[in-house]
């Protein structure tokens, strides 16, 4: 196994071999050369072609070997056959990296499947870096380099800016890139990674984590194929003070492929990449208008959370709706102190009143320019860490509104953002050269500065991750059930989490023991059968036993139950009756892609009616799972609502990432469910019923 490419000398090339380029317009050859020198990529090109002496008056070389020097970039646009043949004679020829661009790999039939792996092993073996294959390539806004096959590079004009994007999807990429450019904002760096042979996602955005000109990252997802290496990778763009926003094909659910326990059913494989990414601090987007509306709050708007929001309005109306949204966005509208509010009377008519939201009333029509004079006090007070102007047509008093909000911008930058229905061109063009966030609508500001927020939340609160390697975990596949009981026995102790006093009757062994239980309480008998999983459904379970002629009566009806479905019994498990207040279900189990996950949730036997949990993918830590039980549901019971007695969250969260300590070093366990965990105020957690399945 060699070393890995280095993805820099792909996105900073600055010598590029274009190998099958052709001077006919109708031929793919054609198109990169062509837009690498319609956009002015200011380094070297040399085409390739053995056919050709030169294309349009540039020199043209027979092969890679023949440009007699070391190349950054070879960009291949040759067949799939001869994709392999191309990318052996470049690494003779020294070349650093290659983008692929032909389709008929993996995606295509096991012979591409093949012909993929083969390239693969190339980058590995050799140490250098491919892209796709079946991408359409990647550009550099810093160097002007557009090498790519889509047709937005023949109609785009390069805007450098700070937001960078990579894609799963050749032609989504291509609309984010015209959706972007056409708001204004510019990018830095333009990657589609297609079938991922060898420079996948998480390499990318590992690049963009340290790429200076970013400063914030745009991801098309449609498989995680590292989710290690790309944990890694999005924890270190958080903590390089990067937001990163994703739009992600596949979210229906796909559903588990096995049945056998609550904790598969429950979490399904959409459902655990959607925790995934929120552990990584992602922030997900449902279309790339709604991703562009959110990179404006983020590369212009303000660079902490906002929480104290002020509405400036010209219509009374508008103004309690942009109040609505962002209220439902969970934002305080804090009112503003005496001497703001004075100052703000002060420009307004008789009638009108220096709230928050702010109406500028009819005057704002004959005079624009009030708008300029309120937002100086609003700004300079600092009470307010964002300022909503909302404006509609008004095209006659445009420039005074224009010129007002561009001189606040300049007094207090990143503190403004417009809401603007049908703005004149002009406003356009000036907000987005000031860098001023504008929207077209309430609802896109609202749920932008929505996910401004959180992306800001996110990064502090992945300042300082520890990650362990999980990758060296063997993947784990479900076996055989243990019983209740063996399953105890087989876990041992589990750090702060308590079992009922219980034993096992077979036949009419361990009466002593049973009684011994029954004089401290009622009990409770399980049948114990590693086929019968879920007790409750099959009536294989007996409560309140307060005497051994009940307790025996209970036994021969579960046996006898065991018996009519076929079952192997393994006798009766007797217990203790746990008093609790609340019940959770706790479940860890081997995820296909993302490998262990925990489900933490509404136990007992309302699981499935009662849907509510939360999934983090290991490894985790207790805060992590503090937070995960804070935001299920039945949060505000657990922290002590309406006069209930808290749970002692911090411990609770402490024992189940302990259990999840010992799931990860336990090789033979390939599931572990626990349902209910009782919970006695403040800090007994009592595992009531359990379910183990071996690693098979």
């Amino acid at each position: 196994m060699g070393t890995r490419g280095d993805l820099r000398a792909l996105i900073d090339a600055r010598s590029i071999a274009i190998v099958g380029a052709s001077a006919d317009p109708k031929k793919l050859g054609y198109r990169p050369l062509a837009l690498l020198r319609q956009h002015g990529f200011d380094g070297e090109m040399f085409p390739i072609n053995p056919t050709r002496t030169d294309i349009e008056g540039m020199p043209c070389y027979p092969s890679l070997a023949a440009v007699g020097r070391p190349i950054d970039l070879a960009l291949v646009l040759t067949s799939a056959a001869d994709t392999e043949a191309a990318i052996e004679q470049g690494v003779a020829a020294g070349v650093r990296s290659f983008a692929v661009y032909a389709s008929g790999f993996a995606e295509q039939d096991e012979a591409g499947r093949q012909r993929q792996q083969r390239i693969a092993a190339l980058a590995r073996t050799h140490g250098v870096a491919v892209l796709g294959p079946n991408c359409v390539g990647a550009m550099n806004a810093r160097t002007r380099m557009c090498a790519t096959i889509a047709s937005v590079g023949e109609l785009m004009t390069f805007t450098p800016g700070p937001f960078s994007f990579v894609s799963q999807s050749g032609a989504i990429g291509g609309y984010w890139l015209d959706k972007i450019l056409k708001a204004g904002l510019g990018f830095s760096k333009w990657i589609t990674s297609g079938n991922e042979a060898d420079i996948g996602l998480a390499d990318c955005v590992r690049y963009l984590a340290d790429d200076p000109e970013t400063r914030a990252i745009g991801l098309y997802l449609e498989a995680v194929r590292d989710p290690t290496a790309l944990r890694r990778a999005l924890y270190a763009a958080a903590q390089a003070g990067k937001p990163v926003l994703a739009l992600r094909a596949g979210r229906s659910a796909a559903g588990a492929t096995a049945t056998a326990s609550h904790t598969a059913g429950l979490a399904g494989d959409s459902e655990v990449c959607d925790a995934f990414l929120a552990q990584c601090g992602v922030q997900q987007v449902e279309s790339l208008s709604a991703m562009i509306d959110a990179s404006r709050m983020l590369v212009w708007g303000p660079a902490e959370p906002c929480r104290r929001p002020a509405v400036v309005s010209v219509s009374g109306g508008a103004g309690a709706l942009m109040t609505d949204a962002l209220s439902a966005a969970g934002l305080g509208m804090p009112g503003f102190r005496p001497e703001v509010a004075a100052a703000i009377e002060r420009e307004l008519p008789s009638f009108g009143r220096a709230a928050n939201p702010l109406d500028l009333t009819g005057m704002v029509g004959a005079e624009p320019l009030i708008l300029k004079r309120v937002l100086k006090p609003i700004l300079a007070a600092d009470d307010h860490d964002c300022v909503f102007v909302f404006t509609g047509l008004m095209h006659n008093t445009a420039p005074g509104l224009v010129e007002s909000i561009l001189t606040a911008a300049t007094t207090r930058p990143r503190r403004l953002a417009v809401v603007w229905i049908g703005p004149p061109a002009f406003a356009v063009k000036a907000l987005s050269e000031a860098q001023i966030p504008l929207f077209d609508d309430i609802p896109q500001a609202a749920r932008a500065l929505a996910v401004c927020n959180a992306a800001r939340q996110s990064a502090q609160r992945l300042a300082s991750p520890a990650l362990s390697d999980v990758r060296s975990i063997e993947p784990r596949r479900i076996g055989l059930a243990l019983t209740e009981q063996a399953g105890q026995q087989r876990l041992g102790a589990l750090d702060g989490l308590d079992y009922p006093d219980s034993v096992r009757m077979i036949g009419g062994l361990a009466v002593d023991e049973a009684a011994s239980i029954l004089s401290r309480g009622p009990t409770v008998a399980k049948l114990q059968s590693p086929q019968v999983l879920h007790k409750t459904e099959l009536g294989a379970i007996r409560l309140g036993i307060t005497d051994l002629d009940a307790l025996e009566r209970a036994r021969l009806e579960l046996e006898a139950i065991a018996h009519r479905i076929g079952a192997e019994s393994e006798g009766v498990l007797v217990q203790s009756m746990v008093e609790h207040d609340l019940q959770l279900i706790i479940g860890l189990r081997w995820d296909e892609v993302f490998g262990p996950v925990l489900l933490v949730g509404r136990g007992g036997t309302e699981v499935e009616a009662e849907r509510d949990i939360a999934l983090r993918v290991l490894p985790v830590s207790a805060q992590d799972i503090e937070d995960a039980l804070s935001g299920l549901r039945l949060g505000p019971r657990l922290m002590g609502s309406r006069g209930r007695a808290a749970m002692d969250l911090a411990a609770l969260s402490r024992a189940l990432a302990s259990l999840c300590q010992t799931y990860l070093a336990r090789a033979d366990i390939a599931e572990i469910e626990i349902n209910p965990l009782a919970l006695k105020a403040p800090g007994t957690f009592t595992v009531l019923d359990m379910l183990v399945r071996m690693n098979g």
